[in-house]
C-alpha cells in the first residue's frame, strides 16, 4: 500500500525541480538509497523524524518550518522503542505497569498532558 504525505510530496517536488538526484541526497545525507526510494515511493508508511530532518538538513532546507507537522507526523527512534514495547506487552497488568513507568519517566508537561482524570494531587 503506497501512502502519500504532503511533507514528502513537497520534498519530492523540490528534488526533481533542482535536479537532485537520490543518490546525490543519499550521499549529502547518509541515508541509504534504498531507504530514500522507499520514503518517496511511499513504502515506508512512517519513516523516522530524525531521518526527514536529515534529509533537510542536506538540502539545506529549513527544519523549522516543518518541525510541528513532522512532530506530530512522524516518531523518534525513541518513540518507536516504547511503542514496540509496550505492544510486546502481553498482560493488561504489564501495560499498565509500563504506561505508569513512562509516564514518570517524562517531563512534567508530558505528565500533565497524559494524566488520567482520577489523578490528582493533593496537598
Amino acid at each position: 500500500m503506497i501512502i502519500e504525505n504532503p511533507e514528502i510530496e513537497a520534498i519530492k517536488k523540490y528534488l526533481k525541480e533542482h535536479k537532485i538526484s537520490y543518490l546525490t541526497l543519499s550521499e549529502k545525507s547518509g541515508i541509504p538509497i534504498g531507504s530514500l526510494r522507499n520514503i518517496f515511493s511511499g513504502i515506508s508508511k512512517n519513516p523516522r523524524l530524525d531521518t526527514i530532518q536529515a534529509i533537510l538538513r542536506a538540502l539545506d532546507l529549513p527544519e523549522q518550518r516543518i518541525d510541528a507537522t513532522l512532530a506530530t507526523t512522524y516518531l523518534t527512534l525513541e518513540e518507536e522503542e516504547i511503542i514496540e514495547t509496550f505492544r510486546s506487552l502481553t498482560s493488561e497488568r504489564d501495560k499498565t505497569l509500563f504506561l505508569l513507568f513512562v509516564r514518570n519517566m517524562q517531563p512534567a508537561s508530558f505528565a500533565k498532558k497524559y494524566k488520567k482524570p482520577d489523578e490528582t494531587h493533593r496537598a
